[in-house]
């Protein structure tokens, strides 16, 4: 199993929105809302979510995860002179379980642990993430309406 990343590029961008509407879409579904209406949603979120990312002053930087050379999931990371911020790592449904993000993550904890930072991680209220970090010896941070946060320490 080979396990890397690259910089994600223009052309990436459909599978980062396959891989965000895969991680959002039951939580959509659960909603009622007509497949349309699930979709426009979707994608005004991606949309938000990228122009996030492309803006905001921490440095976002956008990479493609994949598994053997197939693109397998999407990962985005910040590095600060406080902290190292994983903003967003997710796989595609028919990578889970199989160890993808465990390795990605801990080789973010093994970075965090030679700079001496916090490795710090948030999510959607609800989203299965939270528990995948508590695993890797996170703790939890605090937490607001919409989201929760956990941090490590090396």
């Amino acid at each position: 199993m080979d396990i890397t990343t690259r910089l994600a590029q223009p052309e990436d961008q459909e599978h980062l929105y396959q891989v965000y509407r895969s991680m959002r879409l039951a939580e959509v579904t659960a909603w009622g809302w007509t497949e349309q209406m699930g979709e426009l949603f979707l994608h005004s979120q991606f949309d938000a979510q990228q122009r996030h990312f492309a803006t905001e002053g921490q440095g976002f930087e956008r990479r493609v995860i994949l598994r053997d050379g197939e693109p397998a999931g999407s990962l985005v990371v910040a590095r600060t002179s406080e902290m190292i911020l994983l903003a967003f790592i997710a796989v595609l449904p028919q990578f889970y379980g199989l160890g993808t993000g465990t390795v990605l993550v801990n080789a973010l904890m093994d970075e965090a642990r030679r700079v001496n930072k916090p490795l710090v991680a948030h999510g959607l209220h609800g989203s299965r993430s939270k528990d995948f970090f508590a695993g890797l010896g996170f703790i939890d941070t605090g937490a607001d309406e919409l989201y929760w946060a956990v941090e490590w320490r090396g």
